[in-house]
């Protein structure tokens, strides 16, 4: 369906620059920075590793390195979690 008005209406309106250098004024600059610092803007598909990669190891060493770097994640937002209770409950107790 090809309907202007919702079209237009969808389109992302930026007053800043997502992307490359943001501080940079100069607008040529700033796209000469994109490449050292690009910006992921939408995911269109998400496609698994093992359609990817066939090679058994490598996809075991990924899948590896993958659940290590959930766990250590999950781990550190859990961390943070006690810490701010602990804050609020010290918080608390203080006369």
């Amino acid at each position: 369906m090809n309907d202007s008005y919702y079209d237009s209406r969808r389109r992302i309106i930026l007053d800043h620059r997502i992307g490359g250098e943001s501080n940079v004024s100069n607008i040529d600059q700033w796209k000469q920075s994109l490449n050292s610092k690009p910006a992921l803007l939408k995911i269109n598909k998400y496609t698994p590793w093992s359609d990817i990669v066939h090679n058994s190891i490598i996809k075991a060493n990924l899948q590896t390195a993958i659940t290590s770097r959930i766990k250590l994640a999950a781990n550190t937002r859990i961390d943070e979690l006690n810490q701010v209770q602990r804050y609020k409950l010290d918080a608390l107790f203080v006369q």
